[in-house]
């Protein structure tokens, strides 16, 4: 049984055993008055004579010598730097209200002496039920509510990229992109790369801009994988030789455009304002008989 209903199973069962002793209270308060601090007694003696009249006047309770015959306490506190009060409390010593001592010496201790008789103190059930009540309420406020997705968000990362392709040498760069949010976990990117590797006669340079869709990492902050895939058009730039001599090689740079698809598999680290990622991602390009595979590491930065 999840533990919410076993709290408020036992909560239930509670109300309904101390309600039916609630009802079998008896009608009249029993007080027994007692004091708290020094040059207290002349206070708690003239409070103790002012209750029992005002108990004798309403008949809604009585005064009892001694703690085990009174069902509540009445305690006259003097503490020396605040004025006298008297705490009403249960046989067990919860608290349940303070009465301060004000206005002239005459009618100071009279005035709370009528009050405390006139308005009937909570019982031990009674004040058990309202805490039992007050705790299932709190139990049905403090249930966690039910995660709501973000309806937009818009996020930018970029990283250094590492590319390796056939009949070329090892390629590095960088790439930045955007994602905005479509639903909870799926992101709509768009990005630009940039890479060149070689030198001499096998340089090569590549630019990439595409747009595609992103699923979990890094563009969402709680997964720790994510999948993504890209569409878009490539451009890739190398030498060719167009003539050449015994002491002379004159090259050409030849530029191609092509559509290329990729996808790429991230992880990152969650949960962090700024999200540290990596990725693996495998290109194939129309009209090229080529797939280049990248490694890439970077930051992913939430913006809202």
């Amino acid at each position: 049984m999840p533990m919410g209903w076993r709290l408020a199973t036992t909560i239930a069962a509670g109300l309904t055993l101390v309600t039916a002793h609630a009802s079998a209270a008896p009608a009249r308060t029993h007080w027994v008055v007692e004091s708290e601090g020094k040059g207290c007694d002349a206070e708690r003696e003239s409070f103790e004579w002012e209750l029992a009249l005002a108990c004798g006047a309403i008949g809604s309770c009585e005064i009892s010598r001694t703690r085990r015959e009174a069902d509540h306490r009445a305690t006259v506190v003097c503490d020396g730097h605040e004025a006298a009060r008297v705490r009403t409390a249960t046989s067990s010593g919860i608290v349940l209200t303070t009465v301060e001592l004000g206005g002239d010496d005459n009618d100071r201790v009279r005035r709370a002496a009528i009050d405390i008789a006139h308005d009937p103190p909570l019982s031990e059930e009674q004040v058990i039920t309202q805490t039992l009540r007050e705790l299932s309420e709190h139990e049905v406020d403090s249930r966690s509510p039910e995660p709501v997705a973000k309806k937009s968000s818009f996020a930018f990362g970029g990283g250094g990229v590492a590319m390796v392709a056939p009949e070329e040498d090892l390629s590095g760069g960088g790439r930045l992109f955007a994602a905005f949010a479509l639903r909870q976990s799926l992101h709509l990117t768009l990005g630009v790369l940039g890479a060149a590797g070689g030198s001499g006669r096998s340089s090569v340079r590549h630019l990439r801009m595409g747009g595609g869709v992103g699923v979990g990492a890094p563009f969402v902050a709680s997964s720790v994988v994510g999948f993504g895939a890209e569409l878009g058009a490539a451009l890739r730039q190398a030498y060719e030789q167009t003539s050449s001599t015994r002491r002379l090689e004159i090259l050409q740079a030849e530029s191609r455009a092509a559509i290329f698809g990729s996808t790429s598999i991230f992880f990152q680290v969650p949960n962090l304002a700024v999200r540290p990622y990596g990725a693996l991602s495998l290109s194939a390009f129309a009209a090229m008989p080529v797939l280049a595979g990248g490694v890439e590491l970077g930051l992913m930065v939430p913006v809202f």
